[in-house]
């Protein structure tokens, strides 16, 4: 079943008329939920962000509860430096391992360090965020934590970036940040920057 078909069962107020040139004409708003129905079934473009397949195949992936130990987020430690001394607990955060395990995995070099932070100064600088972007943002105010994730999105009213990442409610996940706490909107540096995703991406000059 197509995207369109799964649509049209899913919001079937949606009208459709036909004209003369055999044209599809909309003749009802799309509402709000028609918009969140599209985001579910319409294909996601991953073409010039390749590495988003790699990062939504993971999605799911948790810590353990108690003294066990997830081995795929351990897996996520050793694309960094950590210390021998954290690296083998799931409880050490591990946003910034999985985003350097993510990169390694599509054979880009990312920053080896387990430091959120670090990504701030990795690859180049976009004015606005694209499809599959590396965002940092602060947390627990200025000079506070950082953690890093990979854009989505943004949600209904525009004040949130959707994200998904490690680390986020323990486990790969999408999830919300305000887009007044984000540090640095980062690309990998030579990779191909597409032309229209959403917001057009620019790198900073």
């Amino acid at each position: 079943m197509s995207w369109w078909q799964k649509f049209k069962m899913n919001f079937p107020l949606f009208k459709i008329t036909w004209g003369r040139s055999v044209k599809t004409k909309v003749t009802v708003p799309l509402a709000e939920g028609a918009k969140k129905i599209m985001e579910k079934v319409m294909p996601i473009k991953t073409d010039f962000a390749p590495w988003m397949k790699i990062v939504r195949a993971e999605i799911g992936v948790k810590e353990v509860p108690g003294s066990g130990n997830n081995k795929r987020v351990l897996e996520y430690h050793a694309s960094t430096t950590l210390d021998k001394n954290y690296d083998g607990k799931d409880s050490t955060s591990w946003c910034s391992s999985f985003a350097n395990w993510v990169m390694e995995k599509q054979g880009i070099k990312g920053t080896n360090s387990a430091w959120a932070r670090n990504w701030v100064s990795w690859g180049i600088a976009l004015e606005r965020p694209v499809y599959g972007c590396i965002a940092v943002y602060e947390r627990n105010g200025p000079g506070g934590d950082s953690h890093v994730t990979f854009w989505v999105g943004e949600n209904s009213n525009g004040k949130f970036d959707r994200c998904i990442g490690g680390n986020q409610a323990d486990q790969v996940k999408e999830s919300l940040y305000e887009k007044s706490t984000v540090l640095a909107y980062r690309w990998p540096k030579g990779f191909p920057l597409p032309e229209k995703s959403g917001p057009i991406a620019k790198p900073l000059s």
